[in-house]
């Protein structure tokens, strides 16, 4: 890509993030020749594709002409059907050649109600699982306006961060014990024990699972305690969870500092990509960058008691 290219692109990248969140919740990542192509695609040829798509809507009035016409002779020697002739004669050739082979694409826009970003761009974008792939759908994340997750591992990813940042806020905030009570639909039985297991990694806490029965898990992870608290710098969720604020007030006190206290974990938003959007994608033949693993649908509590 010459520097020019890469100028362009970046710029387009700065331009799209700095459009509201809710302008862009969702990209379709696809080649910069499918994007220039499209871009390409004549207005004219739109709007006649467009008239011919439409004019189906008058099927019923044609077929009542159509069948008082003695013969097809008879229909194409009228005006009407020497326009009609012509119209096909010159729309066809423009939609072979401009809009066909691109008609998958503006479906899938259209029906995810995404929009188009070439790969030069999306490259532009933070995108913490990989470099974009073309042909592909990502969902802006909810807290971090700038980056984009692939759509069907992303409420998996949301959940083991958002576990995991509360996790390390308990540790901070001076925990020697934490306590998960994971819910999970049967469907989310396998997500939940990933995320429970990558939040333990993360803030390296060792823990053992006491109790595992059908839709619920109960883990214990022990925490070296302190009685010396502080809240950790840019956490990403703090902001959106009321009980965490409520913890940190209650731990960072200089009086009466909480001994013990429990933390809602809301892991049943769908942040603007649900199941049906993932069979759509699927239908419409667009990749999702993995398995879709849906929302946990379920609050989460985790309990964290501090030293005396």
């Amino acid at each position: 890509m010459t520097d020019s290219n890469t100028r362009t692109a970046a710029a387009a990248a700065r331009q799209l993030v700095r459009q509201p969140a809710g302008q862009r919740t969702r990209i379709i990542v696809v080649s910069d020749e499918d994007h220039e192509a499209i871009g390409r695609i004549p207005v004219p040829v739109l709007k006649a594709v467009g008239l011919i798509t439409g004019g189906a809507a008058a099927a019923g009035a044609g077929a009542a002409w159509w069948s008082g016409a003695a013969a097809t002779g008879a229909l194409l020697g009228t005006p009407a059907g020497w326009a009609a002739a012509a119209g096909v004669g010159v729309s066809y050739p423009a939609y072979r050649r401009w809009l066909r082979p691109y008609l998958p694409l503006l479906r899938a826009e259209r029906a995810l109600d995404a929009r188009f970003v070439p790969v030069s761009v999306a490259a532009r974008l933070r995108m913490p699982q990989g470099p974009p792939h073309a042909n592909s759908l990502y969902v802006v994340h909810p807290r971090r306006s700038r980056e984009y997750l692939p759509a069907g591992p992303f409420h998996l990813r949301l959940a083991e961060e958002k576990v995991a940042e509360a996790m390390g806020l308990m540790r901070a905030l001076g925990a020697a014990k934490i306590e998960v009570r994971a819910e999970f639909s049967q469907e989310s039985k396998v997500a939940a024990h990933a995320v429970l297991d990558t939040a333990a990694r993360t803030v390296k806490a060792s823990g053992k699972r006491t109790q595992t029965e059908s839709g619920r898990i109960e883990s214990t992870f022990e925490c070296d305690g302190s009685d010396t608290p502080h809240a950790p710098e840019k956490l990403v969720w703090l902001e959106v969870e009321p009980t965490w604020q409520e913890v940190v007030a209650g731990r960072l006190s200089a009086t009466n500092r909480i001994r013990s206290f429990t933390v809602l974990i809301h892991l049943d938003q769908a942040y603007g990509f649900s199941a049906e959007l993932a069979a759509t994608a699927r239908k419409q033949k667009i990749g999702l960058g993995g398995e879709t693993s849906g929302a946990m649908q379920r609050v989460w509590r985790m309990t964290a008691t501090f030293p005396n």
